[in-house]
Order: C-alpha cells, then sequence, then structure tokens
C-alpha cells in the first residue's frame, strides 16, 4: 500500500472508533493504528526516495535541456561569426573587384588617348612626307612643262 492509502486506512480506522461509555473521547485499537503508523513509517523512506529520484530526474531533465539549448546558442553565434565573416570577405572582393575594375579601365584609357597620339603623329608625319612627296612632284611636273 502506499503513504496515502494507508494514512487513508487510519482515518477510516479512527473514524470508525467507538465512543466510550459515558465520555466523548473514542476507544480505538491501539495495535492496530500502531500497525498501520509502522507501515507508513516503513513506506515513507521509499515514497520519500521515489521523490528524489523524480526531483533529481527533473534537474537532469533541466541540465540536459539547458546544455542542449547552449549548445544551439553556441553554434548559431559560430554560424552568425562566420557568415559575418564571408560577408566580410566578400565585401573585400568586391572593393578588389572595383579596384581592378577602376585600375583597368583607367589603363585603357591611357591606351586609347597613347593610340590616338601616336596614329596622329603617324598621319602628322606622313602628312608632312607626302606634303614633301606632293613638292617634288610638282617640281618634277614643272620641270617637264618647261
Amino acid at each position: 500500500m502506499s503513504v496515502n492509502e494507508l494514512l487513508d486506512t487510519l482515518f477510516d480506522e479512527l473514524e470508525a472508533s467507538k465512543k466510550g461509555f459515558m465520555s466523548s473521547k473514542k476507544l480505538v485499537d491501539t495495535d492496530k493504528c500502531l500497525d498501520l503508523i509502522d507501515d507508513i513509517r516503513d513506506n515513507l523512506p521509499v515514497e520519500l526516495e521515489r521523490a528524489n529520484n523524480i526531483i533529481k530526474e527533473r534537474r537532469q531533465i533541466l541540465a540536459d535541456g539547458e546544455n542542449e539549448a547552449q549548445q544551439y546558442i553556441d553554434e548559431a553565434k559560430r554560424q552568425a561569426a562566420q557568415l559575418v565573416s564571408e560577408t566580410a570577405i566578400v565585401k573585400q572582393a568586391q572593393e578588389e573587384a572595383d579596384r581592378l575594375i577602376n585600375d583597368a579601365k583607367m589603363s585603357a584609357k591611357e591606351i586609347r588617348l597613347g593610340a590616338k597620339a601616336y596614329a596622329n603623329d603617324v598621319l602628322e608625319e606622313l602628312e608632312n612626307y607626302l606634303g614633301r612627296t606632293g613638292e617634288q612632284v610638282k617640281k618634277s611636273r614643272e620641270q617637264f612643262s618647261k
């Protein structure tokens, strides 16, 4: 029997006891009540041990839950740090790519300007050469016309 059942039995025994002759006091079966009290004492350690085991299990479940929650938090922090790091790397790579593109555009502009200047110089030399050649042709024609 459980402690509660034993206490109920003791209560019933006390309730069912008869009143004494010409007294408001009741006569109880002392041996039966003492036996019930002994049974309660015998069962109390078992009940207390069960209660303590339940409390220990509850504490362990809570501790396990807290540990698991902390692991989730730590993992989330690690992933967040990794994402921040990856974002920083991507940002740095984008900045480097932008710098390289700007450098390439500047180089292309310088090459275009250099090519135009070179073409202008070549054309000027050609114009001068053609001018000199044209003068010589003109002089040669003049000599034939005389």
